[in-house]
């Protein structure tokens, strides 16, 4: 449900912050990283000698509110000793809160003045709702977000084949087969992959939705929260929500079938013009070298046919087919069937 959270502490006065830089530094030096300097700018400065806390980055800077702390914090090191697929559970918030401000309380101890308050105090700037899927047809689902929607003020930097990024001001999408992930960054091994697997014969998907600080005020504001507190944010309706929309802004709902099961699907409740329609839309998505809905219906509207387009993707979800069929055939293996990740969500929240 959790991954990496960014929390951020704004300093009262310049004296504490660069007190608490000094104690940061010195223990960054006996880990081996010293705090330096982030992108070139003489005021910020980045760390990642405390990765052991699950403190993915140490930041410190002046930044739009002051002379801040920022701390990429993954709860799930410390709870699941450092399993590196592991997530942390809608249970979990007590024992993270409780890891992170004896963390807060040693380095307290360590400056001889209280320099940190404890977790309630700081706010979010990014919090990552996420799920895994375990299945063993990742890079089919990868492609199915790339033949999806782009939701307005969406874009795609690059296009990869084991994973899926796309991003706006707000929030990332951030959708991957995590063993890949393992083996290209971390270099991981096959044997250390069956490991973690046990040795089952399958992947995993990581489906993860990044929200920075404007998707959080949104969040803050439709959920009603009393501040933007990780206490607040750690909620399942919350990231039940997040996971379930914006994955169904993409590729719908509906489960994934082979272009002849969707057109069986169409033929029991279309007849004559609309199934025709309808069908040309499933079987130009499926002999597409890339296929893309969005091409399709940026095409269409060009013609001035965007509700016609509209209407037909309408219609092909209410048969309870998607628009976007399956490859006949996935590293040489038949595969008719595939569930849509948004019923995996509801799923894992029920």
């Amino acid at each position: 449900m959790v991954d990496t959270i960014d929390v951020e502490y704004i300093f009262s006065n310049k004296k504490d912050y660069n007190n608490c830089f000094i104690l940061f530094d010195s223990i960054a030096e006996k880990n081996g990283e010293c705090l330096h300097k982030q992108d070139r700018n003489r005021y910020r400065y980045i760390t990642s000698a405390f990765n052991d806390f699950g403190w993915l980055k140490v930041k410190f800077g002046v930044y739009e509110r002051g002379y801040a702390l920022r701390i990429s914090w993954k709860p799930s090191t410390h709870i699941y000793n450092k399993n590196p697929i592991a997530l942390s559970k809608p249970g979990d918030y007590l024992q993270a809160e409780e890891y992170f401000n004896s963390v807060i309380s040693q380095l307290n101890h360590q400056a001889g003045k209280e320099l940190l308050p404890h977790l309630d105090y700081w706010n979010v700037q990014r919090f990552d709702y996420a799920i895994n899927l375990y299945t063993p047809y990742t890079r089919e689902y990868v492609r199915l977000f790339y033949a999806g929607f782009i939701p307005k003020g969406f874009h795609i930097p690059h296009t990869y084949t084991t994973s899926f990024y796309m991003k706006s001001n707000s929030l990332k999408y951030n959708i991957y087969d995590k063993c890949e992930h393992l083996k290209q960054k971390y270099h991981y091994k096959d044997e250390d992959i069956n490991s973690l697997l046990k040795g089952r014969d399958i992947s995993i998907l990581r489906l993860e939705i990044q929200c920075f600080a404007k998707e959080i005020a949104r969040i803050k504001e439709k959920f009603l929260l009393p501040n933007r507190s990780v206490k607040a944010l750690w909620q399942p309706d919350i990231a039940r929500d997040i996971l379930a929309k914006r994955t169904s802004a993409i590729i719908g709902s509906e489960d994934i079938f082979t272009y002849e099961q969707s057109t069986d699907m169409l033929l029991h409740k279309y007849a004559n013009r609309t199934y025709e329609n309808c069908e040309a839309i499933i079987r130009r998505m499926a002999t597409m070298k890339a296929p893309s809905l969005q091409l399709i219906k940026e095409v269409l509207a060009d013609h001035g046919a965007r509700n016609m387009f509209n209407s037909l993707v309408y219609k092909i979800r209410k048969s309870g087919a998607n628009p976007i069929p399956l490859e006949s055939c996935y590293d040489g293996t038949d595969i008719s069937y595939l569930i849509n990740p948004y019923n995996c969500v509801m799923a894992y929240f029920h």
